[in-house]
């Protein structure tokens, strides 16, 4: 029953879907860094899942690649209210604009968006669709698949970041979080992991699923290890926008490296 709390929680605290409050939050409103460590990643696993299934569905109905890949991507902001966007805009706009740790802190709770964020924003979201649009046009199932594995497994490796880097300020939604254990990071990846398997098996043969797999695992790694070393270097530890960032840079890593492995395999 915990568990099932922890999940539902963390699906009202980062998506917009419309989910009535459990009956347990007026007593225990303050969610566990543990839990939703452990959850994030299966969280992100179902909104992928019903991205993946918009995705089907308008190519299903004869949309273009193209077109089915950006409906379906502003599906996914729109279900996540751009809450993993908006990081990577802040990160960006703060590396790149601040001198100092503090100014780059300052820089990224400005609520305004800089040249950098909207870089950030246009060619992620630009790749994203790009790389989408291209594992659509092999096959709709493993567009699909890829779809709902790398959104569970770049939350992992957000959830990694969480675990490894220290708060860089006291306050913020990370702070008020607070800093997951290790353990409880591990749990949530390896949840995220037997979806993905389960979700490339089920899409493709044993040896295209096993690289597919290898490649989205390597990516997220690499990725997520890069955006947290960005931050410990740049901000002293990570934030909240830190953890978002570190998901959309996973998220587009994977998706990348699935897209070029299955264009030099096709």
């Amino acid at each position: 029953m915990s568990a099932f709390f922890d999940f539902w929680r963390g699906l009202r605290f980062s998506t917009r879907l419309p989910l009535p409050e459990h009956p347990r939050e007026a007593a225990d409103p303050i969610v566990s860094a543990d839990g939703f460590a452990r959850v994030f990643p299966l969280v992100g696993v179902l909104v992928g899942a019903l991205g993946a299934l918009a995705l089907l569905t308008l190519s299903a109905l004869g949309a273009h690649p193209l077109l089915a890949a950006t409906l379906t991507v502003t599906v996914l902001i729109i279900m996540t209210g751009a809450l993993h966007e908006d990081g990577l805009a802040d990160l960006a706009d703060g590396i790149g604009g601040g001198r100092t740790r503090e100014r780059k802190l300052e820089i990224m709770r400005d609520p305004t968006i800089g040249s950098y964020g909207t870089l950030a924003l246009i060619l992620g979201v630009g790749i994203r669709v790009s790389c989408l649009a291209a594992l659509l046009e092999t096959s709709p199932t493993v567009a699909a698949a890829a779809l709902c594995a790398i959104a569970g497994l770049s939350r992992g490796g957000a959830m990694f970041v969480a675990a490894w880097l220290p708060l860089a300020r006291p306050d913020g939604a990370s702070a008020a979080l607070g800093r997951p254990r290790l353990p409880a990071a591990l749990t949530g990846s390896a949840l995220a992991l037997l979806a993905a398997v389960g979700c490339f098996f089920l899409a493709a043969d044993v040896p295209t699923a096993l690289a597919m797999v290898a490649q989205s695992i390597g990516a997220v790694a690499v990725s997520g290890w890069l955006t947290g070393a960005l931050a410990q270097k740049h901000l002293g530890g990570q934030t909240g926008d830190v953890l978002g960032a570190c998901q959309q840079i996973c998220e587009i890593a994977a998706l990348t490296a699935l897209a070029l492995f299955i264009g030099a395999t096709n």
